[in-house]
């Protein structure tokens, strides 16, 4: 087992931890509200390229640059609604309001986000405009066994470059910004102005009376299909496997695309072909670290995995380094979950695995199966209360109707009672 040497952190006799936590999302706001806990055992700095917190819940008209002229981070639609009811995505501490809607929009998710973070006073540890070019594993002088994380950043007002040195890295810069664009035969050819991938996809308005090409049935797929179905001529719905639901009589499902020919037809695998006018390609992301460099031991496999990543948290062969939020899907609370784990094992009051172990046991890949057990896992590792079965029953019934009959699922209301008890209603 590893102690990481700060064993005696809460007891007297080093200096205080000091931690950088990169990116102000929903991750990043949770490490700085559980860091402010342990006060005088540790400081702690969040860096955020952008003017605001919030990560991918911020909703910007444009799809193209942020405020500052960098690429967009955020992937937001502006009529997006939660895929999960409330009373499994807030923070463990910090229950949405009780007027709330079963499943809150984008805006009333970014108030409760801005409300977290005001009543925990914890915008004063961030540093807004400040980017994050580089961060590396660095020799500390007092030998080989101990080292540093060296962080440059750029601070984005008036282009200074700060270098700067932390015990402990939190990545919480998301993974809903770098879009995944398949490999599909002559779709370079498609006119690229009628072509987008869903992190560009804003309103339903520049699709009306057109025949939209929809790529994937994931959450995206889904949703923007629904969406468009109200104003599309028609919805080419292409998908691995057929999605359950009683769809618009405009939305056709078809299977996987096997090329696209005369700049607009489109041929499937079951040899049927349609002429399309626009393309939506809802075919997820890739994992984006530009700023690690290979002293920090880890790969990207796939472009959608990290390699090796302990119980999707810490980085196994420098844990001292450890991400948060990279399982999908993921409320708030488990977010919660894993900074306390991190900070207790940073703090020296649990240990992990020896860098063997750990290795050996990244298994766990991004994946929805096994969501919850992972969530009871983490609560133990973290020593805190495993979810209840009031919270659990919530969870999987609705994650069951999210995946397997999507355009019912937002229907649903439900009322936790007790602990043990809760019953849902279709509203």
């Amino acid at each position: 087992m590893q102690s990481l040497n700060t064993s005696s952190r809460c007891t007297g006799g080093t200096p205080p931890l000091k931690i950088a936590i990169i990116g102000a999302g929903v991750s990043g706001i949770s490490a700085a509200r559980h860091c402010c806990k342990f006060g005088n055992h540790l400081s702690f700095t969040v860096f955020e390229q952008g003017l605001h917190i919030g990560g991918t819940w911020i909703y910007t008209p444009s799809a193209e640059c942020d405020d500052m002229g960098l690429p967009l981070h955020t992937s937001m639609y502006k009529n997006l609604i939660a895929n999960f009811p409330h009373e499994t995505m807030a923070y463990c501490d910090f229950p949405f309001p009780p007027t709330s809607p079963a499943f809150p929009t984008q805006l009333q998710t970014m108030q409760y986000l801005e409300n977290y973070c005001k009543h925990y006073n914890l915008e004063q540890h961030v540093k807004f405009q400040h980017r994050v070019d580089s961060i590396s594993l660095q020799e500390d002088g007092r030998g080989a066994n101990h080292k540093r994380w060296a962080v440059r950043i750029t601070n984005l007002r008036d282009k200074s470059v700060l270098h700067e040195e932390f015990d402990g890295v939190i990545i919480c810069n998301g993974h809903y910004s770098k879009p995944f664009f398949p490999k599909l035969e002559g779709l370079d050819k498609f006119p690229a102005e009628h072509l987008i991938h869903s992190h560009a996809y804003r309103t339903p308005h520049p699709y009306a009376n057109y025949i939209v090409l929809i790529v994937g049935g994931g959450i995206s797929g889904k949703d923007i299909t629904l969406e468009l179905s109200s104003v599309a001529k028609e919805i080419v719905w292409s998908v691995k496997q057929p999605c359950a639901g009683d769809y618009p009589s405009n939305v056709n499902q078809y299977p996987c695309i096997e090329k696209i020919e005369d700049r607009r037809t489109v041929y499937f695998a079951d040899g049927t072909h349609k002429n399309v006018d626009k393309i939506i390609l809802c075919t997820g992301y890739q994992y984006l670290f530009p700023f690690l460099d290979d002293s920090c031991g880890f790969t990207v496999v796939n472009q959608k995995k990290i390699w090796p990543l302990y119980k999707n948290t810490f980085n196994a062969h420098h844990p001292t380094m450890a991400f948060m939020g990279m399982m999908k899907p993921l409320t708030f609370i488990y977010r919660d979950l894993q900074v306390m784990w991190i900070l207790k094992v940073w703090l020296g009051l649990q240990q992990i695995p020896s860098t063997n172990e750990m290795v050996a046991d990244c298994k766990y890949d991004t994946h929805v199966v096994g969501m919850l057990e992972l969530y009871k896992e983490l609560a133990t590792l973290c020593e805190m209360p495993t979810p209840t079965s009031s919270f659990a029953g919530v969870l999987m019934q609705h994650f069951e109707k999210v995946y397997f009959n999507h355009i019912i699922s937002k229907r649903y209301s439900y009322h936790l009672i007790t602990s043990e008890h809760w019953i849902s209603y279709v509203n």
